[in-house]
């Protein structure tokens, strides 16, 4: 007789499985906390987030240069996409999520998946130029997840790009911290705060939303708006949730997935310690920012250029059939 799982199970990887993932993003000696205190984990899960960050990028090439263009979001497949293949893929933010919230819950963590509404301003071309309270969000089009440690919360995010959060953020009204670079050299910081946003059509205490919010160079610097990324509740999203969100997401030509090609790692300081800042190709240039400062690391023209430029900075290897994918795809280089 086969026994019906509980509705609230959970795949987990097996810890073979975690082995080979901890040496691909460079933490094999790495040791998992057992029933640690939070000052023991909280550390682990950062160092944790910030390999993960830096070696599994933020991508959408699944519907670019692929035979068959799709984004899926089983977590085995993503493990060989991401590990076993070892071609340095990733995916976007619900299948980066989805497979690092896998290897969460195989660690021993309780994981819960929270959906979020990304700011107009992200993707228009208008981040920073408005105040956050005048700043519109789209529909649910991006997830996270949801940690308790010694009953607090903190949410943790691998998904989100170059403006994403780099540690385990405390769901805390007025948490502000430094995001990429070091003290003295900060590139980015974040914030968190607690409100209504634009689309609000009451404001009924329990409408108010967490939003994650961020700004260029040191947050003390009030020449600088900051720029709201995200917001969200608290409400669970489950597997069955995301499939309808990713089917929008990878399909819509509404969608910003769907019509440019986008790829992204953060960079680590020397000592592995800290992210100072990113490497992005977004569909025709490849750039490098280190503590703020950017610079262009080549000149993208035509489609060869852009798959060995993947490969040379960002170390997407590409098979033959994917890259001929992309012939004839709106988002192909004409050249």
């Amino acid at each position: 007789m086969t026994l019906k799982k509980h509705p609230s199970w959970r795949p987990t990887f097996t810890q073979d499985q975690i082995k080979a993932y901890l040496s691909y993003i460079g933490l094999a000696d790495i040791k998992v906390p057992q029933n640690p205190t939070a000052a023991e984990q909280l550390p682990f899960l950062t160092k944790l987030i910030r390999h993960q960050l830096c070696k599994v990028p933020f991508e959408n090439l699944d519907l670019h240069y692929a035979t068959v263009k799709g984004a899926s979001l089983d977590t085995q497949h993503l493990y060989h996409k991401i590990v076993e293949r070892n071609a340095g893929r990733g995916g976007y933010c619900m299948q980066n999520t989805a497979f690092f919230g896998q290897v969460l819950r195989s660690m021993g963590y309780t994981c819960i998946s929270l959906g979020a509404r990304v700011a107009t301003t992200m993707t228009d071309g208008t981040a920073g130029k408005l105040k956050p309270e005048e700043a519109e969000y789209g529909g649910m089009s991006h997830q996270i997840n949801l940690l308790v440690i010694e009953g607090k919360k903190y949410w943790v995010d691998v998904g989100f790009g170059s403006a994403g959060p780099t540690f385990p953020v405390p769901v805390e009204e007025g948490f502000e911290s430094v995001n990429v670079g070091v003290e003295g050299r900060v590139a980015m910081t974040m914030r968190v705060v607690r409100d209504h946003i634009a689309n609000n059509t009451g404001h009924m205490e329990e409408q108010k939303l967490w939003q994650y919010q961020v700004k260029y160079g040191v947050g003390a610097d009030e020449s600088k708006n900051w720029i709201p990324c995200y917001c969200f509740c608290e409400t669970e999203y489950f597997p069955r949730d995301f499939d309808v969100v990713n089917a929008w997401i990878s399909t819509s030509r509404q969608s910003m997935f769907v019509n440019k090609i986008i790829c992204q790692k953060y960079v680590m300081s020397e000592d592995g310690e800290d992210l100072i800042g990113d490497i992005t190709l977004n569909d025709g240039n490849i750039k490098e920012r280190r503590y703020g400062q950017s610079k262009l690391l080549t000149e993208i023209k035509s489609e060869k250029d852009r798959t060995d430029a993947l490969e040379k900075y960002l170390g997407v290897i590409l098979s033959e059939p994917e890259k001929t994918g992309i012939l004839g795809f709106p988002s192909m280089i004409k050249g």
